[in-house]
């Protein structure tokens, strides 16, 4: 029987709930040891043309994942224009060459799919999974959507009117606006949202069509750019797949616009934030600061000792205290690097407790060894295993092959990582904690009532602390 490719994608991922009838499922094995984690080989080439290709083979199902990573990163945008990466790839779903984005949607639907757009602080990605029959022609089309991008009056308004929308939205989100509050007391700029992708108010008020266009010529071409291939295919496949959809790709003159902009931190700014919220039902205590960039030799042993200090907050604030359903992790990625952050909700007349006793915890764990040998092997274990499961199925790669092509990383970046991970051990991540969570650089940012508020402070060294009101993390609008 030959299997019709579009009832298969529609299928895939399905997972059969039956069980096979009279049979015992098999005894788990004993595990003795460390996990055996094996990754698969990353392969990679560059072109004439000045791209280059990475590949991961992957013969389970007959799919591959595709992406094209190239410029347009929001580090690049001038002061004044902020948000203007964002807003400019969300526009390259539009249409192509005056069509809609009706008529778009309808050329990748050719091949069962649909196209995605995202923006680091470096790049803009835009990424796909096909059948493999159709990767060479979907490939192509994936180039077109960048190059033969349409910028129509109503669709251009309409997408800064979402973006400034999200903002407001951001106002009522106690969640987001601790967040920023982390990135205002470790970065000090103001507003913190401006360190985002998103842009400010302000900002995406004042951007027009003719510096989209402007930005598409300068960004997105040939040279420097990544294509990237997980699934169904061999490497020798998929150059040939990439320079066949590089000659439809024409040659931009002069070099790669835009010069990388950083905005500069103040120093003087305090690291705890304070931002009163009347009548919130529940406040927010986050704490968090800059964490290594993923392939930096630190960044196993800083992730470990995170998941580490994240596991004992859990159960000072769930276990002990018994005020918080328990510890949450985000990550926000500025144009200065990764902010790392744990945050709980907690019931106003709780915060202040929480807070001093997150400081004590985290001031002991600067004189006490707290770790030990078990606990490290535990955690890295799970992240071992975790980075084998990444790899898991052609989508799941492609993200991982778009980490190494955002940091501008080699392939053997991953089998380094996992040879740190073997390596690690109590000291080592003791020593990455201690620099992580010392009480005097650590962000700590709380929402709460005013009255909570109040007593917060009172917990904390004096001039230790600033108050910023929700609406100074996002700037006025405009």
């Amino acid at each position: 029987m030959i299997l019709d490719r579009r009832r298969f994608l529609a299928s895939v991922g399905a997972t059969s709930l039956v069980g096979c009838a009279g049979r015992e499922p098999p005894a788990p094995a004993r595990r003795t040891g460390p996990p055996h984690v094996e990754l698969p080989p990353v392969l990679s080439q560059s072109s004439a043309g000045g791209s280059r290709t990475f590949v991961v083979e992957d013969h389970g199902v007959p799919l591959v994942s595709m992406a094209i990573v190239t410029g347009g990163g929001h580090v690049l945008e001038a002061a004044e224009h902020k948000g203007l990466a964002s807003l400019s790839a969300a526009l390259l779903l539009e249409g192509m060459d005056g069509g809609d984005r009706v008529q778009q949607l309808e050329r990748y639907g050719e091949f069962g799919t649909t196209p995605d757009i995202s923006v680091s602080a470096q790049h803009t990605f835009v990424y796909c999974t096909v059948h493999r029959d159709d990767a060479p022609a979907a490939l192509r089309l994936l180039t077109d959507t960048l190059h033969r991008a349409t910028v129509a009056e109503g669709d251009f308004e309409r997408i800064r009117h979402k973006r400034r929308d999200t903002l407001a939205l951001l106002r009522g989100a106690p969640d987001r606006i601790a967040s920023l509050g982390i990135v205002l007391g470790t970065l000090g700029t103001t507003p913190p949202i401006s360190e985002l992708s998103l842009g400010t108010d302000a900002s995406l008020t004042s951007l027009t069509m003719d510096q989209v266009r402007a930005w598409y010529a300068q960004q997105f071409r040939l040279e420097g750019t990544t294509f990237i291939l997980a699934g169904d295919l061999r490497m020798d496949e998929g150059q040939a797949w990439v320079d066949a959809a590089a000659q439809r790709w024409p040659s931009a003159a002069g070099p790669r616009g835009g010069v990388a902009v950083s905005s500069t931190p103040n120093s003087n700014i305090p690291h705890n934030v304070l931002i009163p919220w009347p009548d919130i039902p529940q406040g927010i205590v986050a704490y968090g600061g800059l964490h290594a960039p993923w392939g930096d030799p630190r960044e196993p042993a800083q992730t470990v000792a995170r998941a580490l200090v994240g596991s004992f907050m859990h159960h000072e604030l769930r276990t002990v205290l018994r005020t918080s359903y328990g510890v949450q992790d985000s990550e926000l990625y500025t144009t200065r690097g990764s902010v790392r952050l744990q945050w709980a909700k907690l019931e106003n007349a709780d915060v202040a407790t929480a807070v001093q006793r997150l400081r004590e915890r985290l001031e002991r764990l600067q004189s006490e060894l707290m770790l030990n040998e078990v606990g490290v092997d535990a955690t890295r274990f799970s992240m071992m295993v975790g980075m084998m499961d990444d790899f898991h199925g052609p989508e799941a790669a492609m993200v991982q092959l778009l980490e190494l092509a955002d940091a501008d990383l080699p392939p053997q970046t991953f089998a380094l990582r996992l040879k740190a991970l073997r390596e690690l051990d109590a000291d080592i991540v003791t020593d990455a904690l201690r620099g992580l969570y010392d009480p005097q650089t650590l962000g700590l940012s709380v929402v709460a009532d005013p009255d909570a508020l109040d007593a917060v402070r009172e917990t904390l060294p004096v001039n230790s602390s600033i108050t910023r009101q929700p609406q100074d993390m996002l700037g006025a609008p405009a």
